[in-house]
């Protein structure tokens, strides 16, 4: 995956920048499951390979603990693997729930890895991992290196239409500390939402930087031509992302509610990668997809995937 490196510093500014919509999910009795599993092939002129890409999430249901109904327990893994390599982020935290809201402590998940998301470019998945465009930096840390886990808390919250998540992540590894903060705020005026998000750094010896980001996203599914849509604006300075600006966007079309097609635009430091990818869904959750991305300095790499959402 060499081929992409020319792109990673300018590309790997833009987080996967939308909030997703909302997801389906299976119910286990005891708790509730999100996520996907997929197998992906992805090939150009002189490249081809096959990935594996997880995204799980587990959180347990009111009054699991029996007499302690506040009390919960949260889980999740992100796992990439190719044929000669795997990497793997483990999360585990206790929540206590309240009328105002949701504490977790342990290994939470960073808020903006949940709270937001983005299409990939082309639906590459490991093309979006190569990039560096994964919901924060703690996340593509833990996931991409070898790292204890970032022991930490979070808050989430909701009071009318906003919804606040703040979270605190803590590495300490071969002498180096490090924390993540991660803050998000989000208003939902019916069918379209705006948001706002940060995330800020600081390292042990003194590098301290902040991230930003400022976008929307329309769902537009209950009209005669179903269409989600969504954009930000991004300023990465922290860590490896080296002060750069630019822009995301994407538009999804859903003419059965078997297929989504999307168009995707990612613009940043005045190079632009942009892709389309087409989803059918076909059987409880199984999906099919095939994609292509395109751009500056970037060969035409194409995909063709399986995998299983709920």
């Amino acid at each position: 995956m060499t081929r992409f490196t020319a792109l990673r510093v300018a590309a790997a500014a833009a987080l996967a920048a939308v909030p997703a919509a909302a997801k389906a999910e299976v119910s286990l009795g005891f708790g509730t499951a999100t996520g996907y599993a997929e197998l992906e092939y992805v090939f150009d002129d002189d490249f081809d390979q096959t990935f594996l890409n997880a995204d799980l999430s587990f959180s347990t249901a009111a009054g699991a603990f029996g007499s302690a109904p506040a009390l919960g327990f949260d889980a999740a893994l992100r796992a990439f693997a190719t044929e000669d390599d795997s990497f793997h982020a483990i999360y585990g935290a206790l929540t206590y729930t309240t009328a105002f809201g949701k504490v977790s402590i342990g290994v939470p998940r960073p808020a903006i890895a949940d709270m937001i998301r983005f299409p990939p470019i082309g639906g590459i998945r490991t093309f979006e991992l190569e990039l560096g465009l994964t919901e924060s930096i703690a996340e593509r840390v833990y996931l991409t290196d070898d790292t204890d886990p970032p022991l930490g808390l979070r808050y989430d919250g909701r009071f009318g239409d906003l919804s606040v998540g703040v979270s605190w992540n803590h590495f300490d590894e071969g002498g180096t500390e490090a924390d993540v903060y991660d803050v998000v705020l989000r208003y939902d005026f019916d069918s379209i939402a705006v948001y706002a998000a940060a995330e800020h750094l600081d390292v042990s010896g003194g590098a301290s930087d902040t991230d930003y980001l400022l976008g929307f996203e329309g769902d537009f599914s209950g009209g005669s031509a179903p269409i989600r849509a969504g954009a930000a604006l991004f300023d990465r300075d922290a860590f490896i992302f080296a002060d750069v600006q630019g822009a995301r966007g994407y538009l999804t079309y859903m003419p059965t509610d078997r297929i989504d097609l999307t168009g995707s635009l990612l613009v940043a430091e005045g190079d632009a990668i942009y892709g389309i990818d087409m989803t059918y869904r076909f059987y409880r959750g199984a999906y099919a997809g095939l994609g292509v991305a395109d751009g500056d300095d970037l060969d035409t790499t194409y995909q063709v995937s399986l995998g299983w959402k709920f």
